[in-house]
């Protein structure tokens, strides 16, 4: 399952989601992701931050246009090292990445979806197919 968090906080802030990948039990060989901001007008994706601690600091990451900030765009990764593996699950799941949103427009709320473009794989090359729940931004 991905899992985007829930924030919240005042105008002009940044403010940190983590993306997470939960229930990995056959291993994680990379993704391609969209990541959407539904409202822009709301909020925006400031930049991404790549993990460079364990449990995964073996990701190869790139981001592909369009760059933040922006409302949407897309990471790729790869598990060079097989860092994420089904011997050794993560019982918090693992975090793939963190956007870093700016709020913009007090009083309202938009949604973060983040989905698959085709690439969600496990060790064999298999789709993982991962239930997505979207984030919420809220900006007091």
């Amino acid at each position: 399952m991905l899992v985007a968090g829930n924030i919240q906080g005042t105008v002009g802030q940044t403010v940190d989601m983590k993306i997470v990948l939960d229930n990995v039990t056959t291993g994680l060989s990379g993704f391609q992701l969209t990541i959407q901001v539904d409202n822009p007008s709301v909020a925006i994706i400031e930049s991404i931050v790549f993990p460079s601690y364990d449990p995964i600091p073996s990701l190869g990451f790139t981001k592909t246009d369009p760059s933040p900030p922006t409302a949407s765009t897309e990471v790729t990764a790869v598990d060079l090292l097989q860092a994420i593996e089904p011997e050794s699950p993560s019982p918090t799941g693992y975090v793939l990445f963190t956007l870093q949103i700016r709020l913009l427009l007090s009083g309202s709320q938009t949604s973060v979806t983040v989905s698959s473009v085709g690439k969600l794989n496990d060790d064999s090359g298999a789709d993982i197919v991962a239930q997505r729940i979207p984030g919420s931004v809220i900006v007091n």
